[in-house]
Order: structure tokens, then C-alpha cells, then sequence
């Protein structure tokens, strides 16, 4: 709308309080719909055992079927929205939909739970043949749920980015936020909530948290409609030529080779974070006792690195010139902070035990310490290589889009990409690096992996600049 030669403000939603109201609510939101997530793939993780048995390959199947169905939703939703203009009210469905998901889904498996052993006995001489029948339909109960939670992260950069120069602060802070929910989720589910509501109370604690996000975001959309706003912003386009000499001045590559490079780095990034989970993972538990909360603190705490690195990159690095010039530096630190961190917390594990910061303070007699006993090698473990882990997605974001009229389509195409990666990671190391290598060189292998990574991001961004071969030679020293 023009109003004498200027543009409205409902153009611009976050010129005005209004505006900026609504997007503090969808900070919130997204945070909340982080802790359903991840409350869900706990709860779905511990409801496929009585169904199909076994728990490491519930966990597998759940994980991989999440996975899945993240990625191809935000492939899927990505473009989208990029071609739709309500998005309010599209992430509105979209956590409705997860809600009525979430709901049916314990009804099937209670189904399944009375079908399965039937029809299991008529096969018992096939176990290939089991196996494939379990995970079609562990994959075929997952896929709209988590196909739903994937279009959630696109959806909403889509709204709230209007610029180029914000898809770092922005994007960055959306997945920062959103993964701290995840990781409040599995705290809360996996410490307190099914403890005390049970499996289906929790689940319904789950559902009230979607429904009440897409009540709230329907009503907003609502009420702007009715008032003639529009509730979507208006994007402004950069000058390309300018940005293009920018670009040609860091030495990268031509903008498609360059995003073909990041597409890579995204799945060699999906890769070894998955990867690094599951050795950590099997690490802790030949280093902790064994107990309830022991998978949900690991996967806890690398879902907060992951997000408190997502929100250090907002705060230190959205605003630099040379993004490829940090990833590549991010990538090589990477695999030694992975193996010195390993290290240390082996170091301090022989000296102290388990009596260690964060956590030196609690009694062992204490009932908080067996929720947080197994929280404290994890924290030292994990902390510093996750938290740089974290940085990476909000940067390969920050690269990879280069036209805001399709942001929601590049930072779906690159969250699908960077999932397939992790899909493969959350089955090399366990059906073939820790067969044959044992856990500790699988280790070395993966943080060897990332560092090439970053030291070969760094080769072809090479033209002949200086600095960009002496951090080359840095960085090969650093590693040696």
C-alpha cells in the first residue's frame, strides 16, 4: 500500500511496535516448538520398544525416520513459502498438523503393539525381512510429524528476513532459540515430565504446547487480515553488482561454484556432528554408570552447544566480512578441539571421578545426583567442538542465500542437504567405523574429516592471496 508517495508501515511489520511484539512472540514460540519436538522423539523413541523391540534399534529407527522427514520437509516447505504470502498462517497449520500427528500416533502403536508379535512369528526364519517391515512402517508412522517440524524453520526465515544483510541475525537466532527449546525438551522429558505425567501425559503436554502456538499465531494472522494488513514483509532486493564485487574481492569462487562447495560442506558438516553424537554417546557410556539419564543428558547438552553456538555466531561473527574465510576456520578447529576436549575430560575423569565442575557442589547422597552425575563428562566432553559445531549452520545459511526472494527455498534446500549427512551419520559409526576402527580411532577419523574439510574450503577459495596460503600453512601445522 502506498500512502502519499511512501510505503505503509504494515509493509515493513518490524518498523512498528506491533510488529516487533509479534516477532518477539515468534522467538518464544519457536523456542516452545523446539521443547514439543524433541519431547516428541523422546516419547517416540520409548514407545517403538514394546512394538518393535530392541531399543538401540528403536532409537535408530526413530532418529533416522526424524530425520528424514525434517529434511525433506524443509526442502518441501522451503519453497513454499517462497511462493506463498500468508506464512503465519502457513506455520500455523503446520503446528496444528504436528498436534493431530502427536495424537494419533500413540493410537496406531497401540495397534501395532496387539498386530506385530503375530505377525513377526509367520517371518521368524526371515530377520532381513523383519527389519524391513520394521523400519517401513516405524517410517512410514514418523514421516508426516516430522515432515510437518521441518517446514518450521524455512516458514518462518521466510517471514521475518526482508533482507539480505539479516539472513545471518536473524536465521541465527531463530535456530539458536529453536535448538535450546529442543534441548529443554529432552531435559524435560527425560528428567521430569514422564516421571511424573507418564508417557501419555507427557505426550499431552507436547500436543497443548502446538496447539497453543498455532491458536496464537492464527489468531495474530487473523486480526491483521481483518484489518486489511499484510502479514508478510515486503523484501528488498541489493544491488547485485555490488555485492558481486564484494564477493570477488574475498576470493571465492563464482556464486554457483560457491554454492555447490556449500551444499557439500553442509552434508560433510550433518555428517560428522551426528557422527561425533554417537561416538560421544558410546563414549560416555564406558565412562558413566548407566543410568535413565544418560542419553537424554547427552543428547541435552549437545543440543544447548549446538544452540548457544547458533547465538555466538549472531553475536561475533554475523556482521564480518570473509564468511567462507570463518567457516573454513571453524571446520579445521573443529577436529582438534574434539580430540584435546576428549582428552581432558579423560584426564579429569581418572583425577576427580565424576566430581567435577559444573556439578562439584551436589551431594552424592543427593537425589539430583543421578540426573546430573551423567551430565558432567558429557558437559566437559562436548562442550567447546559442539558449541564451534554450532556455529556452522547459521553461516552456511548466511553464504548459500543470495537471493531474498528465495530464502525459504535455500535455507530449506541447505537444512535438507545438511540432514542427509546426518542420516548417514547416525549409521557409519555404528554399523562400521566402531566395528573396524573401535571408537577411539573413529574418533580421529571424523574430526580428521571435518578439519580437511575446512583446509580444503580454504584450497579453492585460494587465488594467489597471501594470507589465504599463510592460513593454509597455519592451519596444517595446527592440525599436525
Amino acid at each position: 500500500m502506498i500512502i502519499g508517495g511512501k510505503r505503509s508501515s504494515a509493509e515493513f511489520p518490524y518498523k512498528n511496535s506491533s510488529s516487533l511484539s509479534i516477532r518477539l512472540l515468534i522467538y518464544l514460540f519457536f523456542f516452545l516448538s523446539g521443547a514439543a519436538s524433541l519431547i516428541y522423539q523422546i516419547l517416540w523413541t520409548r514407545q517403538f520398544i514394546p512394538v518393535f523391540g530392541n531399543s538401540s534399534y528403536a532409537i535408530t529407527v526413530v532418529l533416522v525416520a526424524f530425520m528424514a522427514g525434517l529434511g525433506l520437509g524443509s526442502w518441501f516447505f522451503g519453497r513454499y513459502a517462497d511462493r506463498h504470502r500468508n506464512r503465519l498462517l502457513l506455520y500455523s497449520i503446520i503446528e496444528a498438523g504436528v498436534a493431530l500427528s502427536a495424537f494419533i500416533i500413540p493410537l496406531i502403536l497401540s495397534l501395532l503393539k496387539k498386530i506385530m508379535p503375530i505377525f513377526f512369528s509367520s517371518l521368524a526364519e526371515s530377520i532381513l525381512l523383519i527389519s524391513i517391515i520394521r523400519f517401513t512402517f516405524s517410517f512410514m508412522i514418523l514421516f508426516l510429524p516430522s515432515f510437518l517440524m521441518g517446514g518450521t524453520l524455512p516458514v518462518l526465515s521466510r517471514y521475518c528476513i526482508d533482507e539480505l544483510k539479516f539472513v545471518s541475525h536473524r536465521l541465527s537466532l531463530l535456530y539458536g532459540l529453536n535448538t535450546l527449546g529442543a534441548a529443554a525438551g529432552v531435559f524435560g522429558a527425560g528428567f521430569f515430565l514422564i516421571e511424573t505425567f507418564g508417557l501419555s501425559g507427557t505426550n499431552s503436554v507436547a500436543i497443548a504446547l502446538n496447539l497453543f502456538i498455532a491458536g496464537t499465531m492464527f489468531f495474530i494472522w487473523f486480526l491483521r487480515e481483518k484489518k486489511g494488513e499484510k502479514v508478510h514483509l515486503k523484501e528488498k532486493e541489493p544491488a547485485k553488482k555490488k555485492n558481486l564485487e564484494k564477493e570477488s574481492s574475498l576470493g571465492q569462487p563464482d556464486l554457483g561454484g560457491l554454492r555447490k562447495v556449500i551444499l557439500s560442506i553442509a552434508i560433510i558438516t550433518g555428517f560428522t556432528s551426528l557422527s561425533l553424537e554417537i561416538l560421544w554417546t558410546r563414549y560416555m557410556f564406558f565412562r558413566i554408570p548407566s543410568t535413565p539419564y544418560s542419553f537424554s543428558s547427552i543428547l541435552g547438552v549437545f543440543l544447548i552447544c549446538l544452540g548457544i553456538g547458533s547465538l555466538l555466531y549472531r553475536l561475533l561473527f554475523a556482521s564480518r566480512k570473509n564468511q567462507v574465510l570463518i567457516l573454513a576456520f571453524i571446520l579445521i578447529l573443529i577436529g582438534p578441539l574434539t580430540l584435546t576436549m576428549l582428552h581432558v575430560a579423560s584426564k579429569l575423569a581418572i583425577s576427580y571421578g565424576l566430581r567435577f565442575l559444573p556439578f562439584f557442589f551436589i551431594n552424592p547422597s543427593s537425589f539430583l545426583w543421578e540426573k546430573v552425575q551423567s551430565i558432567n563428562i558429557a558437559a566437559i566432553t562436548i562442550f567447546v567442538p559442539a558449541v564451534f559445531i554450532g556455529i556452522t549452520f547459521p553461516i552456511l545459511c548466511k553464504i548459500f542465500t543470495q537471493n531474498i526472494k528465495k530464502v525459504g527455498g535455500s535455507i530449506g534446500k541447505l537444512y535438507a542437504v545438511n540432514t542427509v549427512g546426518s542420516i548417514a551419520g547416525s549409521f557409519l559409526p555404528v554399523f562400521v567405523l566402531i566395528p573396524l576402527l573401535g571408537i577411539r580411532l573413529s574418533f580421529l577419523l571424523t574430526a580428521l574429516f571435518i578439519s580437511a574439510a575446512g583446509l580444503g574450503l580454504i584450497f579453492i577459495l585460494q587465488k594467489g592471496h597471501k594470507i589465504i596460503r599463510t592460513v593454509q600453512a597455519f592451519a596444517s601445522l595446527f592440525i599436525l
